[in-house]
């Protein structure tokens, strides 16, 4: 089940963009976009959104995307040169410079395979991590809840 999605004309330099696509080329979804999402480079939010309009393109045409057992991956990403905008600044001595602006094309395909015992590692500590977290939220709110409780039982015997 191999998906294809690409974003075109991107107003970034393909030597950014490569960057930040080294990253995550071979890797699963989830590490993938969890990645970018902490990645501090400003080529990344162009990279993410081409993957998720990947995984959104998987789920639209097949549906469920995975079999059990299976895991969604980065295939292949490419980070194309696109053409280049000329601008002229003035410069000295009534010279002019020219000023060039790089656009870049972004091509995501994933696929599914079976997890190797180190994504099954991966996996489990991202699942683990994210349950923690709603776990935490979730206490945060009863404590949050019972203090209001409190506070207003306080205030009705006053």
């Amino acid at each position: 089940m191999e998906v294809k999605a690409k974003t075109r004309f991107i107003r970034m330099s393909h030597r950014k963009l490569q960057l930040v696509a080294d990253l995550v080329r071979g890797r699963i979804i989830e590490d993938a976009l969890s990645r970018l999402y902490f990645c501090n480079k400003r080529a990344a939010i162009p990279v993410r959104k081409v993957i998720e309009s990947a995984l959104a393109n998987a789920k639209e045409q097949y549906g469920a995307i995975t079999e059990k057992g299976e895991v969604i991956y980065i295939k292949d990403i490419q980070i194309g040169k696109g053409p280049i905008m000329y601008r002229i600044r003035p410069y000295a001595r009534g010279r002019m410079k020219r000023i060039r602006h790089r656009l870049s094309h972004i091509f995501v395909t994933i696929d599914t395979h079976h997890p190797t015992p180190k994504e099954e590692k991966l996996l489990m500590r991202l699942g683990k991590r994210a349950i923690e977290v709603s776990e935490e939220k979730t206490k945060k709110k009863k404590l949050k809840k019972e203090k209001k409780e409190k506070e207003e039982k306080a205030k009705v015997k006053e």
